[in-house]
């Protein structure tokens, strides 16, 4: 499966040429998919749509291996049959899709085939699906059993490879609204948060050569290896692996008194080493008027020494650390958190990341997530939902020039 670098999606070049659109809306039972697929079918030109569940319409329903067996090679049929329709550009397909499997498991077996892949996911609060499912249990539409099938799933989708898109006050009409312009690559973004280390500053290489150091001083040996296990997660997260992998007596806080020290005497010693193009993509987009926010794992302290010490703090309107939220990333917490304090729709705000978890974070969260590599490049589950790929911080400057809403300077 060849995926384009600079695209959120698997991509196929048909030799007739543009490919189509292979359009997955996953969500859990009564949140609103296929309303929201049927909108977006209206708003796709040669748009056709399969709801995964007409594909399983047995009554009784009966769920075992070979239904499921069934069930697959009937969606498989049919989608192939709309990817080879000359009359089709665009295809909706909606189903429950709660496990990466499920969807990768479709994929493989679309081997061959050509189209430009595209995986969303419809989120909400627990109160707003459990109002829905109750309206539709007195309407007769659904069983009383469905709220306690449907509620747990809701977090599952936070382990699944899609850009989220919450619903809780969105009406069907306003989710197929975002995703096509998504699809379409119209100008939206009103926003941009980033992340710190790796990103806007060269600190986890630092941190490999300061773990390295602490690791011999405690007589484990070199273990910045450690740090690649941990890309982007905060202090209690980063604790929790380092406990799994050495023990649960193993010396964690001495240790990152340890790398705190190398690192704060290095920093005395250096300036702050600043990725390549960071001032530029900053003057930027505070030319045309973008709010800016950080969104780092990192401690407070440490993130607003290493901004200051860029001479970088005053460029953002705010800064969320890792110390001041309870999930580390891939949860969404933390840009929910920073879009929150600029006052912005997570829909309509670019989430810039180099690392898996942090990506993910921003993919749950709903926002477009930018990737500019550091120490780790995507695997294809998470190439599958970038919006954009660069290889520095300013080469994303034409991404921002073609994406940044009209409504902004």
């Amino acid at each position: 499966m060849k995926t384009e670098q600079n695209s959120p999606a698997v991509l196929r070049h048909s030799p007739q040429g543009a490919p189509k659109n292979l359009i997955f809306l996953g969500g859990t039972m009564g949140v609103g998919k296929t309303a929201a697929a049927r909108a977006l079918q209206k708003r796709l030109p040669g748009c056709a749509m399969l709801d995964g569940d007409w594909c399983w319409d047995i009554r009784p329903f009966v769920v075992n291996e070979e239904t499921k067996a069934m069930v697959t090679d009937n969606i498989l049929h049919q989608l192939r049959a709309f990817l080879r329709c000359s009359a089709v550009q665009n295809i909706v397909f909606c189903w429950v899709m709660h496990e990466q499997s499920i969807i990768d498991g479709l994929l493989e077996g679309l081997a061959g085939e050509e189209f430009r892949f595209w995986s969303f996911s419809l989120t909400c609060t627990e109160e707003a699906l459990a109002a829905r499912l109750r309206k539709d249990v007195a309407a007769g539409i659904r069983e009383a059993d469905v709220i306690s099938r449907s509620l747990p799933r809701l977090p599952l989708y936070e382990r699944v490879a899609s850009r989220k898109v919450d619903v809780s006050f969105r009406t069907a009409e306003q989710a197929a609204e975002l995703i096509a312009a998504f699809v379409g690559e119209e100008p939206l973004v009103e926003a941009v948060v980033f992340d710190m280390d790796g990103l806007l500053f060269d600190t986890e290489r630092l941190c490999i050569e300061a773990t390295d150091w602490a690791g011999e001083q405690m007589g484990i040996g070199k273990a910045g290896w450690m740090n690649y296990r941990t890309l982007g997660s905060n202090h209690q997260e980063v604790k929790r692996i380092w406990l799994a992998e050495f023990g649960p007596d193993f010396d964690y806080d001495r240790l990152s008194a340890l790398v705190g020290e190398y690192t704060r005497r290095y920093l005395a010693e250096h300036p702050i080493p600043v990725k390549p193009g960071l001032y530029e993509l900053l003057n930027c987009l505070k030319g045309r008027g973008i709010p800016l926010a950080v969104a780092s794992s990192s401690g407070e302290g440490t993130v607003r020494r290493n901004l200051t010490q860029a001479d970088v703090l005053d460029c953002f309107d705010a800064v969320v650390c890792g110390d001041h939220i309870a999930r580390s990333k891939p949860a969404p917490d933390i840009y929910l958190a920073a879009c929150a304090k600029l006052g912005a729709d997570p829909a309509r705000c670019a989430a810039v990341e180099d690392s898996r978890n942090g990506l993910w974070s921003a993919a749950n969260a709903g926002c477009y997530p930018l990737m500019v590599p550091d120490l780790w490049q995507p695997d294809a589950q998470t190439a599958a939902f970038l919006a954009g790929k660069a290889n520095t911080l300013s080469d994303l400057i034409p991404w921002f020039t073609a994406h940044i809403s009209p409504k902004m300077g």
